[in-house]
């Protein structure tokens, strides 16, 4: 048989993409690289002649051998034979042998290496890393860094897309985004981006620095009770108004979510006044249910830990016995979420 209709297909480089093969009898390309316990890298055949039998015969660098096989492949099709490689490069040579369904065969040496990667994560970035006048975001990850592609969202404004490269900086550095700002008052609704690195593995992150807090008359409850009795229900109708409006403006744009937070200040005890605060925020927050909202809704209750007003202990102050409502994506602060 003319070993010129055995074509083998092995790219160069590492591609993600396998290099489509040509039409002859039977083509192979490789799957240069997979993620550990995603997928496996190995040979594609693709046949355009009936196929008995395929047979690849390796060894890898440790010198043990591997063989691969698949049998009655019918044309028109193709079949993977996928090798379970170690985590790293591998290089492996043998000989790949075909016997047709005529009774006709064909072998040729093949060598190809192969990458099995763990992958890597976009760990999310803290709050603070996030600078809209400035236009940058900061983050790690737990891999080596390349380049990302970035799309920020703003409100009313053009988004920004575009490549921050970097230079193979390791796993843990803090790196940077940055983009053209339209001005001062920039409001970021969504920074989406993807990182790759040097071998072409990505990985994805969305973060939502956007949140906007609904101004309210607060709530005046009864001593160590948290029910909203009719005299204060006109304060949630008039601050519902307010939520109704950011929904329909936003709500088709990010996945926001409602959050009532509800606190103390320092008199009594501690545990206490969790509870009491976690009462009175699901309150509200079943309230604001009871009147149509739609997007979840989540409440917590802090307390007396995150005081308005610096006061000391058994110090009886209005202005940290209140509750807060935002409209976020994520959690506006960290703490004890609960889904209504």
């Amino acid at each position: 048989m003319d070993l010129r209709a055995l074509r083998i297909l092995l790219p160069v480089a590492f591609l993600a993409i396998p290099i489509a093969a040509h039409a002859d009898d039977i083509s192979v390309e490789v799957i240069p690289k997979a993620l550990f316990g995603q997928g496996k890298p190995g040979l594609v055949l693709h046949v355009n002649k009936p196929v008995a039998s395929a047979t690849a015969e390796l060894r890898g660098p440790d010198g043990k051998a591997l063989t691969l096989r698949a049998t009655n492949i019918p044309p028109g099709s193709k079949r993977e034979l996928l090798i379970d490689a170690p985590v790293g490069k591998t290089r492996y040579e043998g000989t790949l042998d075909v016997v047709f369904a005529n009774g006709t065969s064909g072998s040729m040496p093949v060598a190809f290496e192969v990458l099995v990667s763990k992958g890597f994560t976009i760990d999310p970035p803290p709050k603070e890393w996030f600078d809209a006048k400035a236009g940058t975001l900061s983050f790690t990850m737990t891999g080596v860094a390349d380049h990302c592609e970035y799309d920020v969202l703003f409100d009313g404004k053009p988004a920004r897309q575009g490549v921050e490269r970097f230079s193979g900086e390791p796993a843990g550095t803090k790196l940077t985004l940055s983009w053209p700002t339209h001005g001062d008052d920039d409001t970021v609704l969504r920074i989406q981006f993807t990182c790759h690195d040097p071998d072409g593995f990505f990985a994805p992150m969305v973060t939502h620095p956007w949140a906007l807090q609904i101004p309210h008359e607060e709530v005046i409850f009864a001593s160590g009770k948290s029910e909203v009795t009719p005299g204060e229900r006109p304060k949630l109708d008039a601050a519902l108004e307010k939520v109704a409006v950011a929904i329909r403006r936003y709500g088709q744009v990010v996945p926001i979510k409602l959050y009532v937070a509800g606190h103390t200040d320092t008199v009594g005890d501690g545990a206490t006044n969790r509870s009491l605060s976690v009462s009175r925020a699901r309150a509200i927050a079943a309230y604001f249910r009871g009147k149509g909202v739609k997007i979840p809704i989540f409440f917590a209750g802090f307390g007396a830990d995150q005081l308005a007003v610096p006061t000391p202990d058994q110090t009886d102050e209005p202005r940290n016995r209140r509750a807060d409502y935002v409209l976020k994506v994520d959690p506006p602060s960290a703490g004890s979420w609960s889904k209504l």
